[in-house]
């Protein structure tokens, strides 16, 4: 089962709906609790952050939160020497922007993230 179709079953519970016929529950169900109640709405943002967490990591570039190799680091490096901007890197690696600016730092190339952002900006303007 998928988790929008649990998510969706855990609602209907929570407000008293049986999630198969969509009619009112009858009364004395132990979902009338409010410890019940309580505990399907937890439930629910729970699934709601799975579903919000699920739908960012799909964004993701497919190298995002891999684990960098000498090779990449040497890579990285030589393409931030030639000029290449951050936005550029970071297509070539299929990783975010942060994650090259962070390793850039990392590296020693630049002394934070901002500065790693406008490094090389007036370079590739005029290479473009």
């Amino acid at each position: 089962m998928d988790l929008g179709t649990a998510k969706q079953i855990v609602e209907a519970l929570a407000d008293g709906v049986d999630p198969r016929t969509g009619e009112v529950l009858e009364p004395g169900s132990p979902l009338e609790s409010p410890e019940v109640i309580r505990a399907l709405h937890v439930a629910l943002a729970g699934m709601n952050h799975q579903i919000k967490q699920q739908t960012r990591n799909s964004a993701l570039p497919p190298n995002a939160g891999k684990a960098w190799r000498d090779e990449d680091d040497r890579e990285l490096t030589r393409l931030f020497d030639s000029g290449q901007s951050v936005a550029n890197i970071a297509s070539l690696f299929q990783r975010t922007r942060g994650s090259i600016a962070s390793r850039l730092v990392r590296l020693g190339k630049v002394p934070d993230r901002q500065s790693a952002f406008v490094a090389n900006l007036q370079t590739t303007s005029k290479v473009q």
